[in-house]
């Protein structure tokens, strides 16, 4: 009997007889005439090798038992489930900027300020030393506030004339805290205030001011405003 070469594996002979040949199927059939599988001692070797092979593989891709139905159900359904993407928090990508450097400065007088004198503000304020004296004035007219502060101590202040609020943005974060800290101190301690005086016309209560560092959602709007190749 001749049978596809796709349902039958055959051993070829390796110098021993046509009749040696073992033919079975996927399910340990033995198709060959029953003469020559009794004749041949080989065949019945080689076919009871290739049953219990089969046997094995049959073993393995079986259905689970009862008591497996239930795990594997189960399985199925998580594996079935289908993600709201809209309500599903995405991964996102790191960011391009360091986060925790963006201050929201509010309480500055209503005067004519402009970015150099908040800047003024920022440094009295972070090399602010407490004293005893019920009211300090620091005369900001007299820092000295070459270039390299601007990097070296805030990267950028977004500002417009006539409000009363701004975005500072540090070089680092330790300086962020610094700031806070420092303001927090002034605020809190037993001086009456602290007048920093930007020009003859303008002083700042430091008594008035608010600072909070912007995180989360709000940072990252902020952040997207400003083009990628400034977030360094």
């Amino acid at each position: 009997m001749l049978l596809p070469r796709a349902l039958a594996i055959r051993r070829e002979p390796t110098g021993s007889s046509a009749s040696d040949q073992a033919v079975v199927l996927v399910d340990g059939t033995d198709h060959r005439d029953p003469q020559l599988a009794t004749q041949s001692p080989l065949a019945s070797k080689n076919l009871i090798c290739l049953s219990s092979t089969f046997q094995s593989i049959n073993a393995q891709h079986a259905p689970p038992k009862s008591g497996a139905e239930e795990v594997l159900s189960s399985v199925q359904i998580e594996t079935n489930y289908a993600f709201d993407w809209q309500t599903t928090p995405q991964v996102r990508a790191e960011h391009s900027y360091t986060p925790g450097c963006i201050v929201w400065l509010t309480g500055l007088p209503d005067s004519k300020l402009n970015k150099v004198h908040i800047l003024k503000l920022v440094d009295s304020v972070i090399h602010f030393q407490p004293g005893g004296a019920p009211d300090i004035e620091v005369d900001a007219q007299q820092s000295d506030l070459p270039s390299t502060s601007l990097n070296q101590l805030v990267k950028y202040i977004e500002f417009t004339k006539g409000l009363s609020n701004c975005h500072i943005r540090f070089s680092n974060p330790l300086l962020v805290d610094r700031f806070i800290k420092a303001l927090e101190l002034i605020k809190t301690g037993t001086n009456k205030s602290l007048i920093i005086k930007i020009t003859n016309k303008i002083r700042i209560n430091c008594k008035q001011l608010d600072a909070t560092t912007i995180e989360g959602r709000r940072e990252e709007i902020f952040w997207s405003k400003i083009p990628k190749h400034l977030h360094l």
